[in-house]
């Protein structure tokens, strides 16, 4: 199933209008519609917003994006195998000025990268970190270690501004 179809599907199993769906997302109608009819992009931010508002998981709707990619992949290991993929799992990082100083962090978080990757350095393995913040999942983590490799001299110097004397 297309991601267009799938998102249909689940508002129309949630019961919800076009115009419901819209107004919780903070889409306009016309732009839910031509989601919903293939004739503009998903895209992860939105497939983001509608599966919160949904109660899904993103994946749960980007799910047949990525088997058209690779259908030889299982879908619980879709952030591993292909470029698009790794695309979607790179856009869980965001930088935006007026949250953490506009240091990267945790899409849907303020839990920095320079902090797990401090972490990280201390010595937790990805289950303590994992444990310790209850809203990261294992996703987040690779995102947040190839942002990392990446961007290296930037998590230095944050984590060296940020140091506790």
């Amino acid at each position: 199933m297309s991601t267009s179809k799938t998102v249909k599907a689940l508002r129309l199993e949630h019961g919800m209008t076009q115009r419901e769906l819209a107004e919780k997302t903070g889409l306009t109608q016309p732009a839910l519609s031509a989601i919903e009819h293939g004739t503009e992009p998903l895209g992860l931010a939105r497939a983001v917003r509608i599966a919160e508002v949904l109660g899904v998981h993103y994946r749960d709707i980007l799910a047949s994006k990525v088997s058209e990619v690779n259908t030889s992949v299982p879908a619980h290991h879709w952030n591993r195998y292909t470029t698009q993929q790794s695309n979607i799992v790179e856009a869980l990082i965001e930088k935006t000025p007026d949250i953490l100083g506009g240091s990267a962090r945790i899409m849907r978080t303020r839990i920095a990268v320079w902090a797990i990757e401090n972490y990280r350095r201390l010595g937790w393995t990805e289950e303590e970190i994992l444990q310790n913040y209850p809203t990261l999942r294992p996703v987040d983590l690779q995102a947040a270690w190839r942002y990392v490799k990446s961007n290296r001299t930037e998590i230095n110097r944050e984590i060296d501004e940020n140091e506790i004397a």
